[in-house]
Order: structure tokens, then C-alpha cells, then sequence
């Protein structure tokens, strides 16, 4: 079966179709029908079948859009191989459906021969094919009495809409190749009659593509304006088809050209239509429009659209249109919503073009209209529906126009309100809290690193504003802030007082009457409207001092312009003393102890000239404030780590800006400190960290001279010498298994076996003997006796924030530059041990069930955002309710060494501080790159994200002079640790993704899903740091470069394009872009290195790019999964024929071993790479000429084409959602998981012949 000729045939596609849709069908029949339907689709007479079955109108639908996929795939992926004559048959059968089209026809047929031609005008519209615009007119011009009038001109405009999209505004690959012909061609049947007079008057180079007068972009706009002052019946489907054929086409189109046809009329005219589907098309044409960017040789038309835009009557439509698109938000109809959400756009751009124009406002009235409505719309309760708004507000207090400022200052008490109000973390409030945000966040964001990331943009949002408006009105504004704040805390005291109680309440702003007893939430509600409250008077503070920085007359904010110093006097006075009322709330909560420490200290900080009994009097209630300990819950207990931390943080942050002022006090401040270190309850980061205060106030102490404090200081840091260079801590270094009778682990193995860890499958709630506690506490003990945390602590308070070259970095040099080489050897040895602890190799002398009993111990317990089916409080109450468990013995065995891999990390990060000292010590890269990357890659993927912090500071910290001898073994060891690893993670994540897909196991998802975020997250750390790394290059420091350390080595190199190859198949499209990215910035480099002592390393280097990146991005560019990056991936293709094809045949034979592409048009298509100049062109031409073997979109897979280029709904939603979404960290990739349609490496393995 080959053919269709006949009535056989013809019967054979029937048959054949019919058994690949029909789920009755079984595997084999389908394989057979499809098989059949394959081969035919390949044949030479495809065309010819197609038109054949495409003209039956007496077959059912899906045999004929078969016909018409025949004939897609004819003109997309075969045209180049038909001669002339077959080519113009085929454009000739094109032409005939179009003209053959009945009324009762399909839209799903209509819109594909639609789609036919637009790809048959992408290919020879301008060149072989003149009168498109007059047949398009022909149909267009039948008569309104006919049955063919509507649909006839809904096929027009359709084609219309997509011959703009494809041409100016996507990277349609074919329509790329003649992109300036088919774009001039456009451009002249589009614009209207006195522009084309204009047009043709200026320039000699019409292609005489134009039929008629008119032109598409006046005759639709006149279509708009009649259809829209009717009430036709069947007229809604015409307006919007006429709207969405403008939407691309105003992107691209003269200023002039929407100016003379009268567009902006027609939008307002459509929006006072009433029909939602309209609503929507007419608000999206319009933000096309207003998206246009402004250019100072529009200025005029740029001005005159605006204007239109922005008048009276048209912004009292839009009101009312807001108005009319009202949604409940326990109901919400998402066509309204989407209304809204589109709406809030388009003011938000006017509210720009104002910041950039304001006299396009006519008078104060206007201004005042204008920011009602954009106020009023701020205010929704859909935050998604606010942002907009909200963040073009803000960037209109930054510009300070005068005009607007005062008409918004005018309202400035009601904005402070609605953005305290949505300061309050959200994200943290319980679900079933009854609030119309809360209401519209749940229906908008599915996942909660999405709504992380969203909440976390509109309150920096909503900060801005708190601080613009409090700089223009700084008295007034802190006075407001300071009264809502200082009340806020007196209001909480007694509801949530010395008893910790929490209140549950369905309003989100109510009080607190109805108590719940004596227990204790991390999310009660008054606390989170306090903690709001004094996030907005931080940014009030921010704003006062911004004012106070435009009013002194010196740089250090000593002296003031006289007209101000009244002001200034008179709010330092305010601030101090609602500073020390905070201070005597009398309140015992943990977290309103704790938000109060951290208000008082940035009062102090922002205050200008803080009095010093101020200063003191803040410090020292900062080291005596304490919570009460409690019974209540293990979240009680996390709250009070919070308060110490941040006790802590703001102490030593007071300590760092006022060392003078406090070290006056000195001998109070170390009694209290003493106190502090002898307190049983504190643990040693709050006891080292306290006592790093003393080294702070004293290294930096100005009441000190430089010898004095050498003499002072060193004594504090001699116990760090002491304990490192111990006999005992060195003799325990010397193997892995001393290292564990260190850690107080030497009869770990011991008590396993003897108490059947092996045997014992839920471990959760098998309870520890007294043996396995005491080993546990034992471990701890061990944990707490090594100097890691005292080294760190004191090693902080010597580098952090200190100013090179100031007397205080003088003295820490001095000091640390003795201690720095003593400690290190050993510092690296307990990371290597600490390291190599999760390797398998330290536990292979044990049977195979206590390996596994370990290889189980070493599994990290962790809670991820959106993927857990536990909340993270949930989560923290089971791991620490666990530790008298099997499950909670494990995560104390796993734990030390991972305590000290970070201290360690953190210990190498601050000598970092002191270069000279760090990096001019002999033969220390080889050493400190086997300590951290020769067992890196046994470690949980999750963990070397802080590897990457390591290695970033490590490498951008080397001074250029020490580059090629300090950072290769580094760089080396770095990239080959990574690359096995990840490659190792990706293969597992994508086996177990299989394993889940054949035996449905849906209770394995989380896992997955888990897994799969954590590595991408790990991915995109560390191949960002690579593309830091090679990509960012100043040009005339080339030689002294990273990316000349990297690629200038022999080992080095190897191991970068190892890992860059290996990341072009890793499954994430963020992490393959970038490595596209780095390529593309490298190669320019190895091609024109001119060092003849480098011709061989670069030849090397030069032959995997041509040869495994090439076919490693061409094996991609296969892939369904990669589908949405086809541009990047094309891009390097393009990249490495243009820059090495010229001076190797290699890429060249690369391409022609590809199955079922001829050796005549991969020669074609290489020289027109070679000789084009334009990125975009070159693309082009790979994507044309890959086209058989690229993949095809996942969503589009199974379904029924219908052609065109329309988003799907939901993922324009999403993708304008995303908008406000950006964030980094460990989350769910934005497109989430994809599950199945993948095929593995090995089924594309056959993709190239032999080369």
C-alpha cells in the first residue's frame, strides 16, 4: 500500500486513520496504520495525495486534514526538492483549497489551508507568487448577501495575522530566509493610502506587491468601525479575528500607518462593545500598541497615540470597563479576570509614558483622573491584578514629577495603609484564612516557589513606594508610621504576651479576642500585622534617609542646610525616643521580642548622629533581652533560635558601626558578654559569636592605636592556634578511620550491628536504647570540642566589613597572617575527611548490608518549597520529634560532618579576605582542590550549591597575576567533580522518571520531583558560575581573563569542554541555553588565539567543538524536550560552521552523515552560514535545514494541527504571570515536570552515520 490513486487508496487512508484514532484498536494494527500513514507521508506523490484527499469532500474531516498535513509537510520540509514545474502545481493546489472553501466547511480545516498559505508565501510570495494581495482582496471583496462573505473574511484576516506574526515578529525559520523581501512586501500591502503615497514617493524600491487602494491595515480598521457601531448578529467571531489580525501587526507597523486608520478609535470603540471575548482582544491590541517603545525621532506620532489614549472620555471607558469586569473572588470568572488582569497592563503603561511625558495630561483635572482610576486599580484585591499598577506608581514617585507628585502625596495616608497591608507575608498565612487576597493568590499560583517569588517582587514593590513617598514628606510620614508601629506593639503585648498564646481569627486585620489557649504559632495573625508594620517603617527609615542625604551639607550627614535643621533636630528627637518605648513593650513573645530588636537597631542606624546613651542604651538591652523558654512546641523552641540569631546579628551589627561609642563601656559590655558564654542554654555559634564582639570593639576601636590593639586582639585569638596545632587534633587527621574516633564514630559499625539498623525497616519509629543516645550525644560532644565554630566566629569579626587598607584590616593582617598558614593543612585535612565521609569507598571493608545501612544514613531529610506534601512547619516538627529515633540518630551521623564541610567553607571563604596573605602561600591550589572537589561528588547534590558559593570566591578573589597558576588544579577538579555528578544525577532522575511512567507509581512523584528540582537547581549554579566565568570578558584584559586561565591549560581546558558538552543533554532548558551561551563566546577565542606555544591545545579544543558539540547540539535540537530553546541550540550550530567550517571540512562532514538530508543542500546551506553576517539569518538556515529532525513541540504531540500561531491561553496566562515571578534559589523549574515523551539518548544514537 503506496499509493492513494482510486477509490482504493482512498479507502486504505480511511482505514488507516480510522484505526490510529480508534482506542479499540490494538497495538499492533496501530503500529501497522501509522507505519502506512508514515510511508506515505514520505513519498514522492505526498503532494499530489494530499490534494486528493484534501478535495474529497465526501470523506470525513480527519481524512482530509490528513490531506492538508501532507501537503504541510511538503512545503515545510521537502520544498526544496521539488523542481519548478512540481513546485507550481503545489502552489496551484493551495490556491484552489482556498478558492474551493464552502461556508459549512470545518474551522479547523479552514484555519489549516489558512496555514498552508501563509508557509507557501513564506517561501515564494514576492518571487514567484505576485498577486497574493489580489487574491486575498478577491476573497475578501465577496458580497455581504453571500453565504461565503464571513467566512471568507475571517480566513483573510487569519492569514493576515499570521503573515505578520511569522515575518516581524516571531523567528519563523522559513520566513527568516527572505525576511527582508517578505518584510518590505508586508509593509507595503499594509499601510494605509497616504502613507503608501508617501512611502512610494521616498523610495525606489516597491517590490508592486499592493492591489488596491487601501491597504489591510485602513480596510480592517474600517471593518472594526462598521461591525462595531451594529448590533449584527454573528458579528463577535468577525471583531475579534479583526483585533487579534492587528495585534502583531501594530508591533511592528509605522506609528503613522495606526495614526491615519484611525486604530485607537477603533479599540475604544470595540471596548464599549460589551461582549467579553471582544473585550479582551480590544484591551490586548491596545497594549500591543502601548507597548511600542518610545524613540526620539517618533516623538510626534509617539505623543499623538498617547494623547488619544490617554484622554478624558478614554479613561473614563476604561474605568468603566473595570468596573465591568468585577470578579468574586470565591467565584471568579476567568474571562473577567483575564479582562482585569490585561486592563491593569494597559494603565500601568500609561502611567509610564506619563513618567516619561507627563504634558501628555492636559490639566490638573486629568492628572487627577488618572491616578484615581490607576489608584483604584491598584487596590484590587488580585495582587496579579495590582502589580502592574503598583509597580509603575513606583516608578512614578522615583522620577518626581512635580505634577503627579502632588496629586498622589494627596492620598499618601491611604497608600501607606493598602501597602502595610500587603507587606504581611502571605505565603506564610493558613490557607483556610478567609481574605479575598488570600483567595485570589490560591486561584492564581499553583505552586508555592511561584508565589514566594510573586509576593516577594510586590512587597520590594510596595517598599518603594513606603520609601519614595516618605523621602518627598519624611516628618510626617515616619510620624504616621511611627504612631501605627508603636501602637501595634502596645495592641500585641497583652493578646500575645508572657504566656506565648496564639489566637485564631478568619479576619486578617481583626483583633484577637477569641484565644485558643496556651499554645504557640509561628503564624499568628497579630504578629504578622506587626512584623508588616515594621517592614513598612523600614522603609520609611530609608526614605528619611535619602532625605537627610539631599539636605546635609556634608558627606557624613554632620551638618545641615539651616532652613532644615529644625526638621532634622525635631524627627532625631521623635525617633529616639519612640526608639527606647519599643524597648519597655514588656513583652516575652520570641517573635515580638525579636522584630522589636531588629526596629530599634534600624532606627539607631538611620538616625543621623545617633546620640551615644542611644546607642548604649540599645546595645545593652539587645544582650539582656531574653524569651522566657517554653514546654509549648517544637515551634516555640525555633522561634526562640530566631530571637538569639538575631540578637546576635544586631549586636554585632551595632558593634561593627559604632566601635567607639560602645567600647567605652567595655567592661560592662565583657561582663554581660561573660554572662552570655557561661549560659548553659546558649549554644556555641551564640557563645563565639558573642564573643567575637570583644574583637570587633577592640580591632576597630578608634580610642585605640594601631600596637594596642595587636597586643589586645591577639590574646582573643590565640586559643584558634592553640587548638588546630594540638598533637592530639593533627594525630586524629591522619586517616579516615582516626578522623571518625574524632567525631566520636570510631564503634559506629559496632552498635548498627548490634542493634539490627539492618533488619529494621521503618526506622521513624524504632526508639533508641541508652547506647544509641549516649553514642548520639557522644557525637555531638565531638562535634562542639574541634575550633571550627570559634574560628569562624572570630575570623568574621576581623575581616567583615573592614575597609582595605584601614588600620583595622592592618592589624587583622597582621594577625591572621601568622595564624592562616598554621591552621590550614589541618582546616583541609578535617574537610577532606569531612568530605570523603559520604564516599562509599570510606565504608566498602564492611558486609553489603551495613554499606547499605550507611549508604541510608547518608540520605538527607529535606523539606522542598511546593513539592512536599507537608508544610515546612509540619516538616520541622517531624525531624525534630525524631531524634530519640533510628531516623533521628541517622541525621546526627550524617550531620557533623556536614557542619564541618560548612564551617570549613566558611573558614576558607573569610582567609579569602586577606589576599595576600591567602593566596601567596606555597603550593596551597593543589592541596586545597583535593580537599574540596576529590570526594565533592559523593556529596547530596543539594549540598554543593554551597561548593559553588566556595569555588566562586575561591576563583574571583585570585588577583589576575596569580590566575594561571593558582586556579587551575581548581578549575579542573571542579568541572570534572560536577560533571560526573551531575551527569550520574541527571541519568537517575530521568531512570526513575521512566521506572514511575511504566509502572504508574504516582506515589513516587514527590521523590521525583524532588530530585529533579534539586538537580537542576545544582545545574544552574554551577553552569552559571561557569558562563561568569568564560563569558564576562573585558576586552583589553583578554590575556589576564578567567576564561585565558581556563582555556589555556592543558588539564584545565579538557575538563571545562568536558562538563559544557555533558550540559548541552542535561535535562533543563535554562542550564542548555547557557551552555550555548558559553560556547558561543569561546569559540571566537580558540579560532584567533595567536600563541604558537597554544596552536596544539587550541587545535584540541577547536576539534570538540566541531565535532562532539556540534553533534551533542544537533542531538538536542532532536529532542521534544528541548523544543522551546530550538533558537539557542540553533544559534551554536550556526556559531561553529561560520567561525570553523571555513578552515575545517570537519563540521561539514558532521552534517551531510545525517540520515535523509542531501549532501548538495547541507553544502548549500553551509555556504550561505559562511558568507551571512546576521546572527538571525545564519539561525535561519539551520533550523530550515534541520527541519526534518528537529522535534516537535511536547504540547502539540497527539493532537490535530489546525496551523497558525495562536498561544494557548493558559500559557500566555502563565507566561504573563511569569513576568512577576523572577527569582532565584532552589525551586521548580517555571514549565514544572516533565513526565514521559522523552526518548533516551540511545534511540537517536542512529541521528549520524559514519563520519
Amino acid at each position: 500500500m503506496t499509493t492513494t490513486n482510486g477509490s482504493d487508496g482512498i479507502a486504505h487512508v480511511e482505514r488507516a486513520l480510522e484505526a490510529s484514532y480508534d482506542p479499540r484498536t490494538s497495538n499492533e494494527q496501530r503500529q501497522v496504520a501509522l507505519n502506512y500513514l508514515e510511508e506515505l507521508m514520505n513519498s514522492p506523490e505526498a503532494p499530489a495525495h494530499g490534494f486528493t484527499l484534501a478535495t474529497s469532500v465526501t470523506l470525513p474531516p480527519q481524512a482530509r486534514l490528513f490531506g492538508l498535513t501532507l501537503l504541510e509537510n511538503s512545503l515545510v520540509r521537502r520544498w526544496n526538492q521539488y523542481s519548478a514545474e512540481e513546485a507550481d502545481a503545489i502552489r496551484q493546489w493551495v490556491i484552489g483549497l482556498a478558492q474551493a472553501l464552502k461556508p459549512h466547511d470545518p474551522p479547523y480545516l479552514r484555519l489549516k489551508i489558512a496555514a498552508l498559505w501563509v508557509v507557501l508565501a513564506q517561501r515564494t510570495w514576492a518571487g514567484s507568487w505576485t498577486d497574493l494581495d489580489a487574491m486575498l482582496q478577491d476573497l475578501w471583496d465577496v458580497p455581504g448577501g453571500t453565504p461565503q462573505h464571513a467566512s471568507n473574511r475571517i480566513f483573510v484576516l487569519y492569514i493576515l495575522e499570521c503573515l505578520s506574526e511569522n515575518i516581524c515578529v516571531r523567528e519563523d525559520p522559513i520566513a527568516m530566509l527572505r525576511q527582508e523581501v517578505l518584510g518590505q512586501s508586508l509593509n507595503e500591502i499594509y499601510i494605509p493610502t497616504g502613507l503608501y503615497n508617501k512611502h512610494k514617493g521616498e523610495r525606489d524600491n516597491t517590490t508592486d506587491m499592493r492591489h488596491g487602494d487601501e491597504g489591510w491595515m485602513l480596510r480592517v480598521c474600517r471593518l472594526l468601525q462598521i461591525l462595531t457601531s451594529l448590533d449584527q448578529p454573528g458579528a463577535q467571531m468577525m471583531i475579534v479575528r479583526a483585533l487579534e489580525a492587528l495585534k502583531p501587526t501594530v508591533t511592528w507597523i509605522s506609528l503613522e500607518a495606526i495614526i491615519e486608520a484611525q486604530c485607537i478609535d477603533c479599540v475604544f470603540q470595540a471596548l464599549a462593545y460589551g461582549d467579553e471575548s471582544i473585550r479582551i482582544a480590544a484591551i490586548e491590541l491596545l497594549l500591543a500598541i502601548l507597548s511600542r517603545s518610545y524613540n526620539l525621532h517618533f516623538h510626534e506620532t509617539w505623543e499623538h497615540i498617547y494623547r488619544s489614549a490617554i484622554a478624558p472620555t478614554r479613561i473614563e471607558m476604561l474605568r468603566r470597563t473595570h468596573a465591568a469586569t468585577q470578579t468574586n473572588p470565591d467565584d471568579i470568572d476567568e474571562s473577567k479576570y483575564t479582562a482585569q488582569k490585561k486592563l491593569s497592563e494597559v494603565v500601568a503603561h500609561l502611567g509610564d509614558a506619563i513618567n516619561k511625558l507627563p504634558e501628555i495630561l492636559n490639566d490638573e483635572e486629568h492628572v487627577i483622573a488618572f491616578y484615581q482610576f490607576a489608584i483604584e486599580v491598584f487596590r484590587s484585591n488580585s495582587l496579579l491584578v495590582s502589580i502592574p499598577v503598583l509597580h509603575s506608581l513606583s516608578q512614578t514617585l522615583a522620577v518626581k514629577q512635580p505634577r503627579v507628585i502632588g496629586i498622589i502625596q494627596q492620598g499618601a495616608s491611604q497608600m501607606f495603609d493598602n501597602c502595610v497591608e500587603r507587606l504581611i507575608r502571605f505565603e506564610s498565612i493558613p490557607k483556610d484564612t478567609e481574605h479575598p487576597i488570600l483567595s485570589y493568590l490560591h486561584e492564581d499560583f499553583e505552586t508555592l516557589p511561584e508565589m514566594h517569588a510573586f509576593l516577594g517582587n510586590y512587597r520590594r514593590y510596595c517598599m518603594k513606594i513606603i520609601e519614595y513617598l516618605s523621602e518627598e514628606r519624611p516628618v510626617g510620614a515616619l510620624e504616621y508610621m511611627l504612631q501605627q508601629t508603636v501602637a501595634g506593639f502596645k495592641e500585641v503585648t497583652p493578646l500575645i504576651g508572657k504566656s506565648g498564646q496564639n489566637y485564631s481569627n478568619k479576619e486578617l486585620r481583626g483583633d484577637a479576642k477569641n484565644a485558643s489557649g496556651p499554645s504557640y504559632s509561628r503564624h499568628a495573625i497579630p504578629v504578622a500585622q506587626l512584623e508588616a508594620n515594621c517592614a513598612a517603617f523600614r522603609g520609611g527609615l530609608s526614605g528619611y534617609r535619602r532625605w537627610l542625604i539631599s539636605k546635609a551639607t556634608t558627606h557624613s550627614l554632620g551638618a545641615f542646610k539651616p532652613e532644615h535643621q529644625q526638621e532634622v533636630t525635631e524627627s532625631t528627637r521623635a525617633l529616639s525616643d519612640q526608639c527606647m518605648s519599643i524597648s519597655t513593650t514588656g513583652s516575652e513573645h520570641p517573635d515580638v521580642v525579636r522584630t522589636a530588636c531588629q526596629l530599634m537597631v534600624d532606627i539607631v542606624l538611620h538616625v543621623p548622629n545617633p546620640d551615644a546613651s542611644l546607642i548604649r542604651g540599645v546595645f545593652h538591652h539587645i544582650l539582656k533581652c531574653k524569651s522566657i523558654p517554653s514546654d509549648y512546641n517544637t515551634d516555640f523552641d525555633e522561634a526562640l533560635r530566631q530571637l538569639e540569631s538575631t540578637r546576635l546579628h544586631t549586636a554585632q551589627h551595632l558593634a561593627i558601626s559604632f566601635p567607639d561609642i560602645i567600647y567605652e563601656q567595655h567592661q560592662e559590655v565583657s561582663r554581660q558578654i561573660d554572662l552570655i558564654w557561661h549560659d548553659d542554654s546558649a549554644d556555641d555559634k551564640i557563645r563565639w559569636g558573642y564573643r567575637a564582639i570583644l574583637v570587633i570593639l577592640t580591632q576597630r576601636s578608634l580610642q585605640l592605636d594601631e600596637s594596642t590593639r595587636l597586643v589586645r586582639v591577639k590574646p582573643m585569638l590565640e586559643p584558634i592556634i592553640s587548638a588546630w596545632n594540638s598533637q592530639e587534633l593533627t594525630n586524629s587527621l591522619q586517616s579516615f578511620q582516626s578522623f571518625c574516633s574524632l567525631m566520636g564514630m570510631d564503634n559506629l559499625m559496632g552498635y548498627v550491628k548490634s542493634t539490627g539498623f539492618h533488619t529494621t525497616e521503618d526506622w521513624s519509629s524504632a526508639v533508641l536504647d541508652s547506647a544509641g543516645s549516649q553514642l548520639r550525644d557522644g557525637i555531638n560532644a565531638s562535634l562542639s570540642a574541634l575550633p571550627v565554630r570559634m574560628t569562624t566566629s572570630l575570623l568574621m569579626a576581623s575581616s567583615d566589613g573592614v575597609k582595605e587598607n584601614s588600620t583595622a584590616y592592618r592589624v587583622g593582617a597582621r594577625l591572621w597572617q601568622e595564624i592562616i598558614p598554621l591552621i590550614l593543612p589541618n582546616v583541609l585535612a578535617l574537610l577532606s575527611h569531612a568530605t570523603a565521609f559520604s564516599s562509599e569507598k570510606s565504608w566498602s571493608q564492611f558486609p553489603v548490608e551495613f554499606q547499605n545501612v550507611m549508604r541510608r544514613m547518608l540520605i538527607d531529610r529535606f523539606w522542598q518549597s511546593g513539592i512536599s506534601n507537608e508544610t515546612r512547619d509540619e516538616f520541622t516538627a517531624r525531624v525534630s520529634g525524631s531524634s530519640n529515633t533510628y531516623e533521628g540518630f541517622g541525621s546526627t551521623v550524617r550531620g557533623s560532618p556536614r557542619q564541618l564541610r560548612d564551617g570549613c567553607y566558611h573558614i576558607i571563604h573569610g582567609m579569602t579576605r586577606f589576599e595576600k596573605i591567602f593566596y601567596d602561600i606555597p603550593n596551597l591550589a593543589e592541596p586545597l582542590a583535593a580537599a574540596l572537589f576529590d570526594n565533592a561528588h559523593w556529596l547530596s547534590t543539594h549540598h554543593l550549591q554551597r561548593s559553588v558559593s566556595l569555588l566562586d570566591r575561591l576563583v574571583t578573589s585570585c588577583p589576575p597575576s596569580r590566575r594561571r597558576s593558582f586556579l587551575p588544579p581548581l578549575i579542573s577538579r571542579s568541572f570534572t567533580c560536577f560533571h560526573t555528578k551531575l551527569s550520574r544525577e541527571w541519568e537517575a532522575v530521568e531512570a526513575a522518571r521512566e521506572d514511575n511512567k511504566e509502572n504508574d507509581a504516582a506515589e513516587n512523584l514527590n521523590e521525583e520531583m524532588k530530585a529533579d528540582s534539586v538537580v537542576r537547581a545544582t545545574t544552574h549554579s554551577f553552569i552559571s558560575f561557569a558562563h561568569k566565568m568564560l563569558s564576562n570578558v573585558e576586552p583589553h584584559n583578554e590575556e589576564q581573563s578567567f576564561r585565558a586561565a581556563f582555556l589555556t591549560n592543558q588539564e584545565c581546558s579538557q575538563s571545562v569542554v568536558d562538563f559544557l558538552v555533558a550540559s548541552l543533554r542535561m535535562r533543563d532548558s535554562r542550564c542548555v541555553t547557557i551552555a550555548t551561551q558559553i560556547f558561543r563566546s569561546i569559540i571566537p577565542f580558540v579560532m584567533h588565539q595567536q600563541d604558537p606555544d597554544l596552536a596544539d591545545l587550541m587545535s584540541v579544543i577547536r576539534y570538540r567543538i566541531a565535532a562532539d558539540a556540534l553533534q551533542t547540539a544537533i542531538m538536542s535540537l532532536n529532542e521534544p524536550h528541548f523544543v522551546d530553546i530550538h533558537k539557542d541550540l540553533a544559534a551554536l550550530i550556526a556559531s561553529i560552521i561560520h567561525h570553523m567550517a571555513p578552515h575545517d571540512g570537519l563540521p561539514l562532514r558532521i552534517l551531510e552523515s545525517l540520515q535523509g538530508i542531501d549532501p548538495v543542500r547541507v553544502q548549500h546551506a553551509v555556504d550561505g552560514i559562511i558568507k551571512s553576517k546576521r546572527e538571525r539569518e545564519q539561525r535561519a538556515i539551520v533550523l530550515d535545514l534541520l527541519e526534518g529532525i528537529r522535534g516537535i513541540r511536547i504540547s502539540e504531540m497527539g493532537k490535530v494541527g489546525i496551523g497558525g500561531n495562536r498561544e494557548d491561553a493558559a500559557l500566555r496566562a502563565k507566561r504573563d504571570k511569569d513576568k512577576w515571578t523572577d527569582s532565584g534559589g532552589m525551586e521548580i523549574e517555571k514549565n514544572g515536570i516533565v513526565r514521559g515523551n522523552t526518548p533516551i539518548e540511545g534511540e537517536i544514537g542512529n541521528l549520524f552515520g559514519d563520519h
